[in-house]
């Protein structure tokens, strides 16, 4: 028998589904009150968000841009080919635009995490025991990002800048989505005389022993 399939997996769609999941937690809890840990799944939404986004610059691209196939472009490159592509001009001063370059400003910070080590040395007004009190900002710059509000808003401006380069590629729905299709032909018939285990053909040196 010959088996022949066609399968076209489309990985922005796992990610997306990973991303609507975090929403839906942190939305659930806040409604409940429940923040115990929620920065982390805020934090899971921001990075899902981010990689949601390089993956439907890598659709689009691989659908529309026969040059995106063999190119290893960085994100803004293959945004501009895309956009320009799908004649969209992102306003990206304003939303939803702002909120994919902060997913990459915060993509690349947990992407490549780095240390940071800081002198500060500052004049301030107050008794002793006031400024004493005062704990120190061991926060880091992507925490900016991975508010509850943020990580939200950027999930609802992702799903924004989505439907407008849906819209403009001209692609049908089942276009996006993983599928695949195959079937299988008959050849031949084929007889055996005889099925052995590999064991049994080690033994009658018709096969050699296994590496350790």
């Amino acid at each position: 028998m010959r088996r022949q399939e066609q399968r076209n997996v489309y990985i922005h769609n796992d990610l997306d589904s990973a991303a609507f999941y975090f929403n839906e937690r942190i939305k659930k809890r806040l409604a409940e009150d429940d923040r115990d840990g929620i920065a982390y799944e805020c934090m899971a939404l921001a990075t899902m968000c981010a990689f949601t986004w390089e993956a439907y610059l890598n659709f689009y691209g691989f659908k529309l841009l026969k040059a995106f196939r063999n190119e290893r472009w960085p994100l803004h490159r293959k945004s501009h080919h895309v956009f320009q592509k799908l004649k969209i001009k992102p306003d990206w001063p304003t939303r939803p635009y702002l909120s994919i370059r902060n997913l990459t400003t915060v993509r690349n910070m947990l992407a490549h995490g780095k240390p940071v080590e800081e002198t500060i040395d500052k004049i301030e007004e107050g008794s002793p025991s006031e400024i004493d009190r005062q704990r120190i900002d061991l926060s880091g710059k992507w925490q900016e990002f991975c508010t509850t509000d943020k990580v939200l808003e950027q999930y609802e401006d992702l799903q924004k800048v989505w439907e407008q380069m849906f819209k403009a590629s001209g692609l049908g729905p089942f276009d996006t989505m993983s599928h695949g299709q195959g079937g299988v032909e008959y050849i031949e018939d084929v007889e055996v005389t005889e099925v052995i285990t590999k064991k049994a053909a080690f033994g009658k040196g018709l096969a050699k022993p296994a590496k350790s």
